[in-house]
């Protein structure tokens, strides 16, 4: 009969239609799992960003250390290891993969550096004890950064992906 189908091509033409919405599905599932993580790290990056501001601790660190003032000497400890700390979940997220060195070097490691050689800020902090490795490898990561950026081009443009 005219009408007659093997069953082989019907067979084969579904398999090839569900693989194909199979992929489709795939890819697109795939490219939103990336939007979603480059939301998050757009997230992550605006509330570290708003912490340095709205946080008065942090933000009177910043501005003592901006003026190499003698002035943070005076500061409890307790506030000093806050900010070590604030460093430290930043230098996390970095090793994390959560936010690139490019973005933690542009907004972070001017005051990190600024900090870790500040003489008056460690008065009374063993800066070489290991509960600061983190720290200090934060640092040198975006010490590392600035001298590599330097040296390959100071005309090239620095393109930030988040």
């Amino acid at each position: 009969m005219i009408w007659e189908i093997d069953h082989n091509i019907i067979r084969t033409a579904a398999i090839t239609i569900a693989s194909g919405f199979g992929i489709f599905t795939f890819f697109r599932g795939y490219r939103e799992f990336k939007r979603n993580i480059k939301i998050k790290r757009i997230e992550l990056y605006n509330e570290y960003r708003d912490k340095m501001i709205s946080d008065k601790n942090i933000k009177n660190i910043l501005n003592l250390l901006e003026e190499d003032s003698p002035k943070i000497k005076e500061l409890p400890r307790i506030n000093r290891y806050k900010f070590i700390g604030y460093y430290e979940d930043i230098a996390l997220l970095l090793n994390s993969k959560f936010i690139k060195p490019e973005i933690a070097h542009y907004m972070f490691a001017y005051y990190a550096k600024l900090c870790w050689a500040n003489e008056d800020f460690w008065h009374d902090i063993n800066r070489d004890s290991h509960y600061w490795r983190v720290f200090k490898e934060f640092v040198d990561k975006m010490q590392k950064l600035e001298e590599n950026k330097m040296t390959i081009s100071t005309n090239k443009e620095l393109k930030f992906k988040l």
